[in-house]
């Protein structure tokens, strides 16, 4: 099994300075298509917003993908002109993109012809365009393959988030409000791996308590939604428990991994929502989130992110307006079996 290298921090620093800054377009106006920018300049269209669709059951627009998910087998065309019309939103070919990358500024560019490309451990088609990366790309094997922005077609704009450091006044305050939530969801984790693997975690449960959560990112996403990443680390065990209760490395502290969202209503008061893991230090079942940027829509934000953990990636598009988050779409990014 191939490791995952956690790599959300580092690229985070990377994406938390701003664009010049521009009109936001309101997405739910104007269609337009959003794509992956690899390394090696291969873009891949995950999603596409119809904003005139057909029916009055979909008057507010709708999400699609109408490119081929990695791993579908199907024709490899040889030149954009092979390209089947039904790939093309719209049944229009994209011949440029906007790029909006995670350093520098934005820059156009050109479709080039199709590419594939092995993602985990599955065949995707991209589309090879005139992106020159600031970076040399690394070989294929790498994975999950960097990226390098966010790839969009049609009159909207992109922003990034904003990475919070740990003396933000926000940060300070969404770790107070994680803490006892995932305290909560840990018990939940460590009844359910002790019953089903008869495991014994190295920790009392008053210990487990008063072991203090420590965020490792946390993004603003909104000024009222902010998503962490963070953990609890133990002590180590002979026998470490990951997801499902599997064995992991002698010798590794045992993490409590949690994710999620701390939302503030009107009132000002938090809401966590988060889900929670039991691992080791291999970080296996750890799930990791690559922002590509945000979307600015009248009453809302869309949040476009890359999760990937050991094995796997996917792509999806979320909107967050006001204290609520709700998965717009998600695409299957690659995956390898047994991972």
């Amino acid at each position: 099994m191939r490791r995952i290298i956690p790599v959300l921090a580092a690229v985070l620093v990377l994406v938390a300075l701003p664009w010049p800054p521009g009109p936001a377009v309101g997405a739910e106006r104007e269609s337009f298509t959003l794509a992956v920018v690899r390394r090696d300049g291969v873009v891949i269209p995950f999603a596409h917003f119809n904003a005139r669709p057909r029916g009055l059951l979909q008057r507010g627009g709708r999400w699609l993908n109408p490119w081929p998910e990695v791993g579908k087998d199907v024709e490899i065309p040889l030149q954009l002109s092979d390209v089947p019309d039904d790939w093309w939103p719209g049944k229009q070919p994209v011949l440029s993109w906007t790029v909006w990358p995670l350093q520098g500024t934005k820059t156009e560019v050109e479709s080039q012809a199709p590419a594939t490309f092995i993602a985990h451990c599955q065949l995707g088609i991209g589309i090879r365009t005139s992106f020159k990366p600031a970076e040399p790309p690394p070989p294929e094997s790498a994975q999950p393959y960097p990226k390098d922005g966010l790839a969009t077609s049609g009159l909207v704009t992109v922003e990034r988030p904003v990475l919070l450091e740990p003396s933000a006044t926000e940060w300070k305050a969404a770790a107070e409000a994680v803490s006892s939530e995932v305290t909560d969801l840990e018990e939940k984790v460590v009844t359910s791996l002790t019953f089903e693997a008869r495991w014994r975690h190295p920790a009392s449960r008053r210990e487990r308590v008063n072991t203090p959560f420590v965020p490792e990112t946390i993004v603003r996403v909104t000024p009222r939604a902010l998503y962490f990443e963070g953990v609890k680390t133990y002590g180590p065990l002979a026998g470490a428990a990951g997801r499902g209760g599997t064995q992991g490395s002698k010798g590794c502290n045992i993490l409590t991994y949690a994710a999620g969202w701390v939302l503030f209503s009107n009132d000002g008061k938090p809401k966590v929502r988060a889900s929670a893991d039991v691992t080791d230090c291999n970080r296996e079942g750890m799930v990791y989130s690559l922002p590509l940027g945000i979307i600015a829509q009248e009453d809302s934000v869309l949040w476009v992110v890359q999760v990937s953990g050991w094995g796997y990636e996917r792509y999806e598009v979320l909107e967050v307006r006001g204290d609520e988050v709700k998965s717009l779409l998600a695409v299957p990014g690659g995956w390898c079996r047994g991972a």
